[in-house]
């Protein structure tokens, strides 16, 4: 139960930092709009900025892995500015 406290702080006390800025980062992006219409230009969001934001994903196991390619895909079909860098994290049972 100790290591599993160390790690989780270890974990949480190195990641949170840096979540907390790209979850800033990634608040900015309520400034566009989703909804296209028919008169609109789809990749909008490649006219409204020139700032890539770089976004860490940690798809974990079940489901995460499918949904953050869905995420991904669903992204770049509408251009937003976003880099998105995987971290693999698995801890054995």
């Amino acid at each position: 139960m100790k290591s599993l406290r160390i790690l989780s702080n270890l974990l949480f006390r190195n990641l949170a930092k840096p979540l907390n800025v790209n979850c800033n980062l990634c608040r900015t992006s309520q400034n566009f709009n989703l909804a296209a219409t028919d008169s609109q230009d789809k990749n909008e969001f490649s006219d409204k900025s020139d700032k890539t934001i770089n976004c860490t994903l940690i798809p974990g196991d079940g489901v995460g892995p499918e949904l953050v390619a869905s995420v991904k895909e669903v992204f770049s079909a509408l251009g937003v500015p976003i880099r998105f860098e995987e971290l693999f994290l698995r801890f054995p049972l």
